[in-house]
């Protein structure tokens, strides 16, 4: 079988994440963050989960604040990559 180019770039803040674990360790499977980049047709993609969506799945009410820094950040890189 053939796959073209895939790649995982992970990165994380220990201080944030074990904030988050406290609230719900099972939250720790999503963590360090994750984007991929990966070919597909020619042309380079991301792809990440939102980490606002970890509120669906985990108990980590409160935390709010931090998983919309956490989305802010993974945006940003994202549109930083593709606009240079």
């Amino acid at each position: 079988m053939e796959l073209h180019s895939v790649g995982i770039l992970s990165f994380g803040d220990p201080k944030v994440g074990t904030i988050l674990m406290q609230a719900d360790p099972h939250v720790a499977i999503e963590l360090p963050l994750k984007i991929m980049v990966f070919e597909r047709n020619g042309r380079t993609m991301t792809g990440y989960t939102d980490p606002e969506t970890y509120s669906e799945k985990y108990n980590l009410e409160g935390q709010e604040e931090i998983l919309k820094k956490m989305h802010n950040l993974l945006e940003e890189m994202v549109e930083t990559v593709v606009n240079n």
